[in-house]
């Protein structure tokens, strides 16, 4: 059973207040679009398996501005239980922390209001 995307995303709310619609969380920010997505693992034994969110700031204008990555491992955002780091198909929502994870991305997306 693959990873539902949309329900990790709502759990981890990488964009507050942003939309999740399928694989993606969207939201706007005065002239910017920023989007984030699950991150593929690298080198991931299992083909459904991720390991973090690709943030990218979009300009209305100027189109693309920037793109990130945020590890999941760098802002605990899996229980400990867990040691990979890497989100596949039997992680619950529940066991998701995403409030370090938030935060990161608010910091890294103020940097371009």
């Amino acid at each position: 059973m693959p990873v539902d995307h949309k329900k990790i995303l709502e759990a981890l709310q990488p964009l507050a207040e942003g939309l999740v619609a399928g694989e993606c969380q969207t939201r706007r920010d005065g002239d910017l679009i920023i989007t984030a997505e699950l991150l593929p693992a690298t080198g991931a034994p299992r083909e459904d398996e991720w390991e973090g969110v690709l943030v990218r700031i979009i300009s209305k204008t100027a189109g693309q501005l920037a793109i990130n990555a945020f590890q999941f491992s760098a802002y605990g955002t899996l229980q400990s239980k867990d040691r990979t780091g890497r989100v596949y198909f039997g992680t619950k929502p529940d066991d998701l922390r995403g409030e370090k994870l938030a935060a990161a991305v608010e910091k890294y997306v103020a940097l371009f209001r």
